[in-house]
């Protein structure tokens, strides 16, 4: 069974918040049984079911965060503990759930009743991985679980002086004092009985009794002398050394018996092939002489160990696991303070590696004298800081890794990622969904990401006679786009991966030609005074309406989430969007309507919905009424048709083919749309003027030139 902890979606946010300067206080533990699925653990914000308050004896603040020592007691019935939590408060909040620690069984630890196991304790360490500074950290510690020195040493006292304390071990002396009936010195027989012990009047060899002082008075009273000989006699010599003094044998030599062991003939001397005997050779040297190696060098078997060694001191992460690997051998450490010390025998070039929660770092150190070396490893770390609506639930991901938080009150989260590569960093809330990519490339660096479920552009016009409208919304910081013009090598737009506009690209129809797709987007106009904002979203938000050409046509088909419009104008032949021939001019409205839907069932004349809808999109990316300024001046090229695509060359999907915006002709596109202002005039249906203002047709199939519309209104003036 083993524990598995995190701070919770609560914990993080309080966190945050006491990072920016509050007091974090850490008021109670409790314990419960029951458990949740690991994804869930982040959620909880109680118990699956609480069965008591445990006791927190102590903290400690460790390089990774605050280690909590909690006590759990028995309660009149047992439980299997599964869940341990921990509550905090930011200065005078209420308590919230921080950190929830939970077994990996639903067995748990079993938890005995008080009749059962009256001084039962179960102790629990668990680790606050949290770290930061800015405000103040506080613990509640439970006293009354606590002893102190004061009452420690008056319980000791009152057991010293308490006549029934230990009775069995009293009983038990008792017993034996009654069986002792011997007198004098006693003597134990290790098993609980004595006897007394008994004496020798004289020195006898192997003999377990005690000498009596007589015995010993006469044995000191005894010294060595000469005999008639002039020497010691042999029975006062030690024994065995025959004669008392090594002396020569009638070969002349010392007799073997008073020769050191192990030296045959008392004196290392050649065998019979000239050299001395291995067995009389020193350990570990071959042969008798240490040799060079190939590298020149005294073999290390043949070296006495005597001296100091090489040594690696390495600093790593505290929790590492560190090696020093020479070849094949592999030297291990343990961590003191978050250094490793190697005692290493061999010179050579040593591969350090130390190892973390799947990370490895690795350093090389080459040893080519007895001295100390140094290596200093760090794992990869960076660092993406995620901005998001509060309480959002954002996940940062690369291949199989997944780290998931909560965005805090200041709606920001921040992921710790120990390798470089792109990473997927998606929000949700309430249903919506926001996703981006961050790109890390070094150790050490900061990406900033900021997710949105809704981007809103916005441009101001102030109602003067200036063309020009100011942005606002998330276009505030917005740079003008800059349009292709024939011989230009930079040209690019800050809307270009921007949804709506970034979906704006060239579709080929089988039946109706060149097409631009256009996305559905909402807008909004607001009016106040003279001046007029017009707002641009990329979801549907309150206040906004659909675009004028994705809306309900009335049609039974609803919002359409994307519409087409011909890249260039009908083909003269056939009424297709194509390249290469001339547009179809000189006919009536009516010949076109009919003319271009008999291409197929879902295929229109271009209306004025279609032509707002573009207008809206220009207007927002421009920030200026007048096009032909900012794009070029296009027109014709004196009064005569001419053939359509003279933009496909253009590299880029706005802009001129002439070198001056300012100069007349045929070469203006917008975002691949062709000759909006080029070569001809268009038609746009559904709308005609008569005695009441404007009047619009929403329905395509009901387009005409004189019916069937709704009133909008009389210009002011014009």
């Amino acid at each position: 069974m083993a524990w598995k902890g995190v701070i919770t979606n609560s914990g993080s946010e309080l966190l945050a918040q006491w990072t920016a300067g509050k007091t974090l206080t850490i008021t109670r533990a409790a314990a419960g049984t029951g458990r949740v699925s690991e994804a869930a653990m982040l959620a909880q914000t109680a118990l699956v079911s609480e069965k008591q308050t445990v006791s927190i004896l102590s903290n400690k603040t460790t390089a990774q965060g605050q280690k909590l020592q909690l006590q759990v007691t028995p309660l009149a019935t047992g439980y299997p503990l599964n869940q341990l939590g921990i509550w905090a408060k930011l200065d005078s909040g209420a308590a919230r759930l921080i950190a929830l620690f939970q077994t990996d069984t639903d067995a748990g630890v079993e938890i005995p009743s008080k009749t059962d196991v009256p001084d039962y304790v179960y102790t629990f360490y668990g680790l606050l991985e949290f770290t930061g500074s800015g405000g103040t950290l506080q613990v509640t510690i439970d006293a009354s679980a606590l002893v102190t020195a004061e009452s420690m040493a008056a319980a000791i006292k009152a057991h010293n002086e308490d006549e029934n304390a230990h009775e069995g071990i009293r009983q038990a002396i008792t017993d034996k004092q009654d069986k002792i009936t011997a007198s004098g010195i006693l003597r134990g027989d290790g098993k609980g009985g004595v006897t007394a012990q008994k004496f020798d009047t004289v020195p006898t060899e192997n003999s377990d009794k005690l000498l009596t002082s007589g015995a010993v008075a006469a044995a000191l009273a005894k010294k060595a002398g000469l005999g008639t000989d002039g020497k010691v006699p042999v029975s006062q010599l030690p024994v065995n050394t025959p004669g008392g003094v090594a002396g020569l044998g009638e070969d002349s030599k010392v007799g073997t018996g008073q020769l050191p062991i192990n030296t045959p003939g008392g004196v290392a001397g050649l065998g019979a092939d000239g050299k001395m005997d291995t067995d009389q050779l020193p350990i570990n040297v071959p042969n008798g002489i240490p040799t060079l190696g190939a590298d020149g060098k005294l073999s290390a078997d043949s070296l006495p160990q005597v001296g100091m060694t090489a040594q690696i001191v390495v600093t790593a992460p505290t929790g590492s696991t560190v090696t020093a690997t020479l070849g094949t051998k592999v030297y291990t450490a343990t961590e003191s303070g978050g250094k490793w010390t190697f005692d290493v025998e061999d010179y050579g070039t040593y591969t350090i590696k130390a190892t973390k929660n799947g990370q490895t770092a690795t350093d090389t150190v080459t040893v080519s004298v007895v001295q100390q070396y140094t290596a200093t490893l760090s794992y990869f770390t960076a660092t993406i800081h995620v901005s998001i609506d509060s309480g959002s639930t954002v996940t940062c991901t690369k291949g199989s890794k997944t780290q998931s938080k909560t965005a805090s009150a200041t709606g920001t989260v921040d992921f710790t990622v120990t390798e470089s590569g792109t990473y997927t960093i998606t929000a949700t809330k309430s249903g919506e969904t926001a996703e981006d990519t961050a790109t890390i490339t070094a150790d050490g660096q900061t990406v900033n990401v900021k997710l949105a479920y809704r981007h809103i552009y916005g441009v101001v016009w102030d109602g003067t006679s200036t063309t020009v409208w100011s942005r606002t919304d998330e276009a505030a910081s917005f740079v003008n786009p800059t349009p292709y013009r024939a011989g230009a090598t930079s040209y690019g737009s800050p809307f270009d991966n921007l949804y709506p506009w970034s979906g704006m690209v060239r579709v080929t129809d089988a039946v109706a030609g060149e097409l631009v797709a256009i996305p559905k987007f909402w807008y909004k106009w607001t009016k106040s005074g003279n001046s007029l904002k017009l707002q641009i979203a990329d979801k549907e938000t309150d206040g906004f309406h659909v675009s004028p050409a994705h809306a309900d046509r009335g049609d039974g088909k609803g919002e359409r989430d994307i519409v087409y419009i011909g890249r260039y104008h009908c083909n003269t032949n056939n009424y297709k969007s194509q390249s290469g021939v001339k547009p179809k001019a000189n006919i009536t409205r009516s010949t076109a309507r009919t003319s271009i839907h008999n291409l197929g069932s879902n295929i229109w004349q271009s209306d004025i919905r279609m032509r707002m809808t573009i207008w809206m999109l220009y207007l927002v990316e421009f920030a200026d009424w007048n096009s032909q300024k900012t794009i070029g001046k296009g027109c014709g090229n004196n009064s005569a048709t001419e053939n359509m695509g003279y933009t496909d060359s253009m590299p880029y999907h706005t802009g001129t083919t002439l070198a001056s915006r300012d100069s007349y002709g045929l070469g203006t596109q917008y975002r691949y749309i062709e000759g909006l202002w080029d070569n001809v005039y268009d038609w746009g249906d559904g709308c005609y003027y008569n005695s009441n203002g404007l009047n619009i047709i929403n329905t395509p199939s009901s387009f005409s030139d004189n019916s069937g519309g709704i009133a909008v209104g009389v210009p002011s003036s014009g």
